[in-house]
């Protein structure tokens, strides 16, 4: 059913090594925000995530939501947004079909506004969240209200209404998915800690990947066991969740180490992926 899966970089942002992996370097390191493209034979034009986009910029230029921008130095050049590297390949951003959202943190939702047509696919919680959350309260969590367009509510499909799915063995430790568009093509897979309502997506395409979004900001996570500083535990919405992901995520990888496991923010994993 996937006729092809291409993969970008929509801005990075820009923070301490040493946050995102235990022994990193206490240096600046650009952190990519990664989004796939994914031609459905069925249901046409799928992203997952969007990174970031012109709409961050507008949405933090007031306070409380500029400490975001402060806290987490955002660079953006104009042609690096999801809407114009899809124009240079030929997809109109009224030709986007589908969106499916890891998460509700800004570098993952920014250029929903850009693909009016698109339907939206996340779990509940995550929703729930963003919708609920507000002032300082919101922007602590990574949360920009503003960058959910108007119309949001009747876009919106919650993946996590369907009923679980059986993953394959290979899949271990993980065990249930929801089959997104009833077809096996795309399942969407729980991945707790990080933040409500986050999850990772299996693209059963001609090798399959496992996108997994900010559930590790660095494959040495998952790789090595190396967990981020303790210094951003403040960031996860359960630490112990967080944590029991990146090991899940590390059992799998010793099964399966042919497995592409890709992380949003990994700039190896990255460049490895869009060097294919």
């Amino acid at each position: 059913m996937i006729d092809d899966i291409s993969f970008y970089t929509a801005g990075c942002c820009c923070q301490l090594e040493a946050f995102a992996v235990k022994g990193g370097k206490w240096r600046k390191k650009q952190f990519p925000a990664l989004f796939a493209v994914i031609k459905h034979r069925n249901v046409g034009n799928i992203l997952f995530d969007t990174g970031y986009s012109d709409h961050f910029h507008s949405a933090t230029n007031t306070f409380p939501n500029k400490l975001y921008r402060w806290t987490l130095p955002v660079q953006l050049l104009s042609n690096e947004k999801a809407v114009s590297i899809l124009s240079r390949n030929n997809i109109k951003s009224t030709e986007v079909n589908h969106i499916i959202l890891s998460h509700f943190h800004a570098d993952h939702i920014a250029g929903i506004k850009d693909f009016p047509e698109a339907m939206l696919h996340a779990l509940e919680a995550g929703f729930r969240q963003i919708q609920n959350q507000k002032g300082l309260s919101a922007v602590s969590k990574g949360l920009l209200k503003t960058l959910l367009p108007v119309d949001v509510a009747s876009r919106m499909q919650f993946i996590d209404t369907a009923q679980k799915c059986v993953l394959p063995k290979w899949m271990a430790p993980f065990k249930f998915g929801y089959d997104i568009f009833n077809d096996g093509s795309l399942m969407a897979i729980d991945l707790p800690g990080h933040a409500l309502g986050h999850m990772g997506i299996l693209v059963n395409y001609k090798k399959p990947y496992f996108l997994v979004a900010d559930a590790c900001w660095d494959r040495k996570a998952f790789q090595d066991l190396k967990f981020p500083s303790k210094c951003v535990n403040f960031l996860m919405v359960d630490v112990k969740a967080y944590t029991k992901t990146i090991q899940q995520l590390h059992e799998l990888h010793c099964l399966n180490p042919d497995l592409a496991i890709i992380p949003s923010h990994c700039e190896a994993s990255i460049n490895e992926i869009l060097n294919l």
